[in-house]
């Protein structure tokens, strides 16, 4: 009998837990729900091997979107304004030699649905800093090129939730 109590206990708590989880609007990620519109999508961009445009392009691929070769077949067409990353020095030793880089991402981004401008992005943009050592050269290009990917797919996460709100 105690047994069953703590069982009748448990699945009471786990119903509370749940309850104020979709009571506060928590998703699990990749669960937004896209407008029917994007169920064929073109990716107009400048430039389709950038960080940000692969990262984009598979994640409208998992959420189940199909992208289109041309704007003439697609629903809507996510337009990629800018898309600009890099890095700025930050810091420099007394013998002039770098201390600190930071590097950034920023995208501006537009929707259009049946030759209708329905929305218009504010830059998104991302900063992160990492020191520099001159003896781990191969090693911070390769950090270098970690931010900038970790940085494209957390601004292609923010334009999927912004797609999912329209």
């Amino acid at each position: 009998m105690w047994l069953s109590e703590m069982r009748r206990l448990r699945f009471l708590l786990l119903f509370v837990v749940v309850f104020f989880l979709a009571a506060c609007g928590f998703r699990l990620q990749g669960s937004e729900s896209f407008p029917p519109e994007f169920a064929n999508t073109y990716i107009q961009a400048s430039d389709r091997y950038t960080p940000f445009y692969r990262s984009l392009s598979k994640a409208l691929r998992q959420r189940g979107v199909i992208l289109t070769n041309g704007p003439s077949s697609a629903t809507a067409i996510i337009d990629i304004r800018s898309d600009v990353s890099g890095q700025n020095l930050t810091a420099v030793s007394s013998r002039n030699t770098p201390l600190e880089y930071e590097t950034f991402y920023s995208v501006v981004f537009a929707i259009v649905i049946e030759g209708q401008n329905v929305m218009e992005s504010d830059p998104i943009s991302l900063t992160n800093r990492y020191e520099y050592d001159p003896t781990e050269i191969l090693g911070k290009e390769d950090e270098f090129e970690r931010f900038l990917n970790s940085q494209a797919d957390d601004i292609a996460r923010q334009v999927l939730v912004q797609i999912s709100r329209l």
